[in-house]
């Protein structure tokens, strides 16, 4: 149909102002939830632990021998009952067994040749089983979990070098990274399972005061945060981050940078879904990012994390400085809100009294990496801990072995 869905950003600050404005703390008016963080800022809770959130975690070290060597910046997910890692920056994708740690084969390889990608973490499909490797500049290539090639897929119409890319209900959705010194337009585009282009969603964009000048240098504030500094000839300033695409519950979720919003993908558009009422606290969208210090007592809304039965936020005071973190859950079911300090390196484990560990998508299991090296040096800090049963797995790791996986299984709603 090819057709183009237009929802400007005046329009949705206008939507955002009827409802937060007419609707109570936690109620839902067409499918909007707004959650009162202002009141919750205001009566601070104790700490979150893992404990709050989750039932058990458990740790499984990896096999280490020369062919499946991690390497490098890794990332991991959960597909199946299998470990899947991203090592060695991108240029390998390990498979290995959820249950043992064992190997059990590599997917794809980078390269020019017929079935060669470009590297990066894949997107998995959940309906067909497949995981998609990006191929520049605008194909996919497909395997299964087990290695086997499946195919070539081309997008019509799109270029792959700077983009997010996920797979949800038929649908594969891309979202160019939006940086102004790079031309571009503020759209998510929709392809079907054939690589054919089927809509294309304009979404709700903070147009820097910048268009048009002259760039003259960039700089990386924290690696980790993939925060740019911009700074142009006239002396003016933008703070970009990476807007964050995702799938939440079964649908496609977006979340602008700096935005107290969380946008939900419904046919060929999007919707507020959550929004996360800060008040006093509120981080000006625009006005903000033109300065690299101030605004210490407001909020930047670091995630929206939506499950059928809470919605887990995260909330940044002093983002230009002391960066202090707060962690929210928001109760569905009762319109209970709880909000308290929290640690940028995650949950404080109370289950096992192992490590912080991160923070996740807060339903089913959840798998992350943690580095040998800091398992040895925590465990040297802590040799108390080597009698711990839940932590016996960890005292044969040895500091260049692969990474550890931490699984972490959520409480049932």
């Amino acid at each position: 149909m090819n057709a183009i869905t237009k929802l400007t950003g005046t329009a949705l600050l206008c939507l955002m102002a009827g409802c937060v404005g007419s609707t109570g703390a936690g109620e839902s008016v067409d499918g909007l939830t707004v959650i009162d963080v202002e009141s919750a800022m205001d009566n601070l809770q104790a700490e979150l632990t893992l404990s709050d959130v989750a039932d058990s975690v458990w740790y499984l070290p990896l096999e280490t021998t020369d062919a499946c060597l991690v390497g490098e910046d890794p990332s991991v997910r959960l597909i199946r009952g299998r470990v899947v890692v991203r090592a060695n920056s991108g240029n390998d994708c390990l498979v290995f067994d959820g249950q043992t740690g064992r190997f059990l084969n590599s997917i794809g390889h980078v390269g020019e040749d017929p079935e060669g990608h470009s590297g990066n973490m894949p997107e998995y499909d959940e309906r067909s089983g497949w995981l998609y490797f990006t191929r520049y500049p605008n194909s996919l290539q497909k395997f299964d979990v087990e290695g086997h090639y499946q195919g070539k897929l081309t997008l019509s119409g799109i270029e792959l070098s700077n983009c997010s890319l996920v797979s949800a209900d038929s649908l594969l959705v891309c979202y160019p990274f939006h940086i102004p010194l790079f031309e571009g337009e503020n759209k998510l585009f929709l392809f079907n399972t054939r690589g054919q282009a089927v809509d294309s969603v304009i979404f709700p964009w903070a147009e820097p005061p910048v268009a048009g000048k002259d760039l003259v240098s960039i700089d990386i504030q924290d690696e980790s945060m993939g925060r740019l500094y911009l700074k142009y000839a006239d002396k003016s300033f933008w703070v970009w981050e990476a807007d964050k695409m995702g799938v939440q519950d079964g649908q496609v979720t977006f979340h602008p940078a700096f935005s107290d919003t969380l946008y939900a993908l419904s046919g060929n558009s999007l919707r507020p879904l959550v929004a996360l009422h800060t008040g006093k606290y509120q981080f000006p969208a625009v006005k903000g990012r033109t300065v690299e210090s101030g605004y210490s007592d407001r909020l930047v809304t670091k995630r929206i994390a939506v499950t059928p039965g809470k919605i887990c936020f995260s909330c940044e005071l002093d983002t230009y400085g002391a960066r202090q973190l707060y962690e929210g859950i928001y109760d569905r079911r009762t319109g209970h809100t709880r909000l308290s300090p929290a640690s940028q390196d995650g949950y404080k484990d109370d289950l096992t009294g192992f490590m912080p560990v991160p923070w996740f998508f807060p339903q089913g299991v959840q798998v992350s990496l943690i580095e040998a090296y800091k398992v040895v040096e925590w465990l040297d800090e802590h040799p108390e801990a080597r009698d711990n049963p839940a932590l016996a797995v960890l005292a044969q790791v040895k500091e260049e072995d692969n990474p550890v996986v931490v699984f972490v299984r959520y409480k049932s709603e």
